[in-house]
């Protein structure tokens, strides 16, 4: 998939303090965004049953929003059969139908991999950041040729 991009008058857009709903059940940003990232989550996050992490993850969107404000996300919620969830990504991604950021269970990870269905990210992480990680995570998220596919966002354990 390829990004295009568009000339937008930032100024046409509302502000985010002018903005309502800034955070809804499937979008996170202003609905009038020109770009738009469409992102599977789980029920870890953003969808999180426990108040504090919900709100921890509302924060953080909230502050990555507001430094993009011509961007929105339009939020997809796993199903909570994992191995099921999981399958169905890897089909609809080689068919060209998954959406552009997911959460994947670590344990699948290799299988992804292995599909050839993940985009090098090499650009929005640094080799620090890579090389900070630790070896079995860095091996988890990098190919052979040290291409970052994919990124340990967190763990429910």
């Amino acid at each position: 998939m390829k990004l295009l991009a568009l000339a937008v008058t930032v100024a046409a857009l509302p502000t985010l303090t002018e903005a309502q709903d800034l955070i809804t059940r499937n979008r996170v940003g202003l609905a009038e965004a020109p770009n738009t990232l469409t992102f599977r989550l789980t029920a870890y996050d953003l969808y999180a049953t426990d108040p504090k992490t919900k709100a921890a993850f509302e924060n953080l969107y909230r502050d990555f929003i507001t430094a993009r404000p011509d961007w929105k996300i339009e939020t997809q919620l796993q199903t909570s059969n994992i191995g099921q969830e999981q399958a169905r990504l890897l089909q609809q991604s080689r068919a060209g139908r998954g959406p552009d950021c997911a959460m994947i269970d670590s344990s699948q990870v290799a299988v992804f991999k292995e599909a050839g269905v993940l985009q090098p990210m090499n650009a929005v992480f640094s080799e620090d950041e890579v090389a900070d990680l630790f070896p079995f995570v860095r091996e988890a998220v990098t190919d052979a040729e040290g291409n970052v596919l994919s990124w340990w966002w967190f763990t429910d354990l």
